[in-house]
């Protein structure tokens, strides 16, 4: 499948917001931020991180609390001149079954399917996103595509297949890094599973050195998914198109 050039083959300017979901505080950047680098400063870009809420009890062993994710995610945003909002519900590895102390998921990596103990948070998510989409005009919609199926990025994803009306089109992202350890050209998504098919591809030609500045800038983060910078780096050159590095977005469509 050929991939356009992003910005060429869509007009941004026909949109009165650009609006990235970002399911953590670090989706948008990881998977977007050469994008974002190029559109910096741009009034009618926005991030909007899902799941960044404080879990009422004790944090689970080994996790980062959320506080500290959104004042690295704030300077990150701070720096691109990117407007965002940081909405408070759970990550999935909070999420507990309701009206218990037991957690919905023991592992949120590797899924084709949300828990069905999850539908009150999809529904939430869905009436949520709706509401605000709605509000903010014309959309152009960036949500991730659940490479990877990590469970909080195929909820938005299935979400996001709802969003898409007259008003509002809905590009998908590919899940960095996730995709970055699945190198075929069209890559493998659990929304296969759902009847739907990859028809249009896209690319955005980045600053490798400029997100690599971002993505260091989550610095919880950068310690469990890579080893060394020459990693990270290696990590944001692995897709290319005509031998530059890019980042590559693609169209959703029912399959015939």
């Amino acid at each position: 499948m050929s991939s356009q050039q992003l910005l060429n083959a869509i007009n941004l300017s026909e949109f009165e917001k650009v609006i990235i979901l970002s399911p953590h505080l670090d989706d948008a950047v990881y998977s977007c931020g050469g994008l974002l680098w190029q559109l910096k400063d741009s009034c009618n870009v926005h991030v909007i991180t899902t799941n960044s809420g404080d879990p009422s009890m004790p944090l689970r062993q080994g996790h980062i609390a959320p506080a500290i994710r959104r004042k690295e995610d704030i300077l990150v945003m701070q720096k691109i001149g990117c407007q965002f909002l940081h909405v408070g519900f759970l990550d999935a590895i909070f999420r507990r079954i309701d009206g218990s102390l037991d957690y919905i998921y023991d592992n949120i990596i590797g899924l084709d399917k949300p828990a069905a103990e999850d539908q009150l948070y999809q529904e939430a998510l869905a009436t949520f996103l709706k509401k605000i989409t709605h509000q903010m005009g014309k959309s152009l919609i960036f949500s991730p595509m659940a490479i990877g199926g990590h469970v909080d990025h195929l909820i938005t994803a299935l979400v996001s297949l709802g969003l898409e009306d007259g008003q509002t089109t809905v590009l998908f992202y590919e899940d960095w890094p996730y995709v970055a350890n699945n190198l075929q050209q069209i890559p493998k998504t659990p929304l296969s599973k759902y009847g739907l098919e990859l028809s249009a591809s896209y690319h955005c030609t980045i600053d490798p050195e400029a997100k690599q500045s971002l993505v260091r800038m989550y610095e919880s983060q950068l310690s469990t998914l890579f080893e060394s910078d020459a990693v990270l780096l290696k990590n944001i050159y692995f897709r290319k198109v005509e031998d530059k590095p890019v980042e590559q977005f693609w169209k959703l469509t029912k399959k015939r």
